[in-house]
């Protein structure tokens, strides 16, 4: 993460901006962020600077690697700023962790009262 990005993500302190962030950055990577490609294990900050859900609003000061070894809800509450985004962010981690359909974000977009014109915004790479 560069310095100006890493200064971009602690910026992100309302639903809307964390969900613009988190999707566009999951559509434009494409992929699962994995601590090790050879074994099935998603990770904040995974191989070939992957990124998941949560893992993304989280700034390289804020990041530990000992989250690898903890729950969303846990590292979550250990920062202050995303912790009243907890719920959604463990939903867009859930998201996040079966790739397969994106069709379940137009009810999470329901569910946290989001609005779906910035979603059908982010585009795929």
């Amino acid at each position: 993460m560069t310095p100006k990005q890493n200064d971009y993500i602690k910026t992100l302190d309302t639903k809307e901006k964390i969900f613009n962030h988190v999707a566009r950055h999951l559509r434009s990577q494409g992929k699962r962020s994995l601590i090790n490609p050879n074994i099935d294990a998603c990770g904040y900050r995974g191989d070939k600077n992957t990124m998941c859900a949560v893992g993304c609003v989280i700034s390289d000061d804020e990041y530990d690697p000992l989250f690898e070894s903890r729950d969303a809800h846990v590292v979550l509450a250990s920062i202050p700023r995303l912790a009243p985004f907890s719920r959604m962010l463990w939903d867009l981690q859930v998201i996040h962790d079966d790739p397969s359909s994106w069709d379940p974000v137009k009810g999470f977009i329901a569910e946290h009262q989001l609005s779906w014109v910035h979603y059908s915004h982010v585009s795929k790479k």
